[in-house]
């Protein structure tokens, strides 16, 4: 055989051991399944009864390094100890540090509570080396008496707060006796807290946006979906649109009490809400239908209707302008309306589907779901300035002091950009399923809904990192920081 064809056949050889690799490579590594079950698993809720959700922390973050087996966590109904968690998990402070983790949730009938319990399988600690070393003496379970008494009415929903002291747990002989504290929900200063609804659960958790922790919950009957805060006297009132019971209730956030509801329009179910600044109105719109209403929220009589069909899906009410701009999802247009009349004042054409809106510096930016891109129009001449490509399926867009983000359903990343400029600056990855997205000015952090982890992915916005979590145990859809 001739060198030649000698050499065609090791190339050939070369390039099919190649493409073999390449085969093998991508079948070992992990692929993003979009389409696979949430890590999360919820403890669904039952007519009449009430929701304890519990919440694990440590007392100094710079403790010692421990791990903690637990199978069981179980909560006293006076008589029997009822299960607070589904599976066993392992705690370690060194993983855990200054973070808060959702320890479980357990549908209970209405009654008090008192003590919670805590069994162990194993106990370790870690050496300067890393290594591990099992630690033998240590009780088998623990229970805890409640700083107060829990009491739970039917369809409340209340939040537990464990708080482990690692070092005080290590005893001088070398075993282990866990210090815990568990504590009920304390009212908190109506500064800096970030509302988040979970409507599959029927309940609303209250966040400090200096700690990124839960710190308290309350229970709103027919899923709680989209929320908004307002200061109007005291500590202000939340505005929830419990979709399934098509009402519009108010919430008064000194008691966290509903102290108004406002049913929609007969044969509406709303599956969005915007709420003005002031708490005067609310603007509804029902995907299905194809409606959109203004609602007075003093009175909650209809003051404008108007059918525009195509599934009105986002809408933003531009107050300096008095139009509320509606993007339609099954169409390329988003529909511009009078606030008062809901009279037809324009349209823009858009990309496919589009989704979220965000005005800003009068520029209305639209995120085009179907074509991975931000639309940018000036709204005083309806004319479009250009578009910005992002990642797989933009859907909310939110500004801060200086950058506009964009979260991404199907690419799980938030993507950053600069006013002016027609180009992504930064994106921040492994988010999850990114959907909803808010802003707290104080803290200067970008709060990002990740549906598939029952999660919020928390952002400092001055370095465009991920710098915690928050985690509820159940999927988040509204949230609100009170102005």
């Amino acid at each position: 055989m001739c060198e030649t064809s000698v050499t065609k056949i090791s190339k050939q050889i070369r390039l099919a051991a190649l493409v073999l690799l390449l085969f093998l490579a991508s079948c070992a590594l992990p692929q993003q399944d979009l389409r696979q079950p949430p890590q999360y698993t919820e403890v669904p809720n039952r007519p009449g009864y009430a929701r304890l959700n519990s919440f694990f922390a440590m007392k100094d973050s710079r403790a010692p390094a421990v791990r903690m087996d637990i199978d069981e966590v179980s909560v006293l109904d006076g008589h029997y100890w009822l299960p607070l968690t589904s599976q066993p998990l392992t705690i370690d402070s060194e993983e855990l540090a200054d973070a808060q983790m959702f320890l479980g949730a357990i549908v209970l009938p209405p009654g008090t509570y008192s003590s919670i319990r805590f069994s162990f399988t194993s106990i370790q600690i870690g050496d300067e080396s890393g290594a591990w070393r099992e630690i033998n003496e240590f009780p088998a379970t623990v229970e805890i008496s409640l700083a107060e008494k829990i009491h739970l009415a039917a369809d409340e929903s209340a939040a537990l707060f464990v708080l482990w002291d690692v070092e005080r747990s290590l005893t001088r002989g070398g075993g282990f006796e866990p210090r815990l504290q568990v504590t009920a929900a304390t009212r908190q200063l109506p500064l800096d807290l970030l509302y988040v609804s979970c409507p599959d659960i029927d309940t609303i958790f209250v966040v400090r946006a200096d700690e990124n922790r839960v710190v308290d919950a309350f229970g709103i009957t027919g899923g709680p979906t989209w929320i908004n805060a307002v200061q109007t006297g005291g500590d202000g009132f939340l505005y929830v649109l419990a979709a399934q019971d098509r009402l519009v209730k108010v919430v008064d956030l000194s008691t966290f009490r509903t102290v108004d509801f406002f049913p929609a329009p007969l044969n509406d179910a709303p599956t969005f809400m915007q709420v003005d600044a002031a708490g005067r109105v609310a603007f509804l719109l029902d995907e299905k239908s194809g409606y959109v209403s203004r609602m007075d929220l003093r009175s909650g009589y209809i003051e404008a209707r108007t059918y525009l069909g195509f599934q009105p899906h986002f809408a933003i009410y531009i107050e300096e302008k008095n139009l509320l701009a509606v993007s339609l999802a099954l169409s390329q247009k988003v529909q511009l309306l009078d606030a008062d009349t809901l009279e037809n004042r324009g349209e823009l054409s858009t990309g496919g589907r589009p989704q979220g809106l965000l005005f800003a510096n009068d520029i209305l930016y639209v995120a085009e779901q179907g074509d991975d891109t931000v639309a940018i129009f000036n709204l005083d001449s309806r004319r479009s300035l250009g578009r910005i490509a992002v990642n797989q399926g933009p859907m909310r867009i939110v500004d801060t002091d200086n950058q506009i983000y964009v979260s991404h359903r199907v690419a799980s990343s938030v993507a950053a950009l600069t006013p002016g400029q027609l180009s992504v600056f930064r994106e921040i990855p492994n988010l999850g399923r990114t959907t909803e997205m808010t802003y707290d000015p104080t803290f200067r952090r970008l709060y990002v809904v990740d549906e598939r982890a029952g999660e919020l992915a928390v952002i400092d916005v001055n370095a465009n990192l991920l710098i915690g979590r928050v985690e509820f145990g159940a999927r988040p859809v509204g949230l609100a920081v009170l102005p």
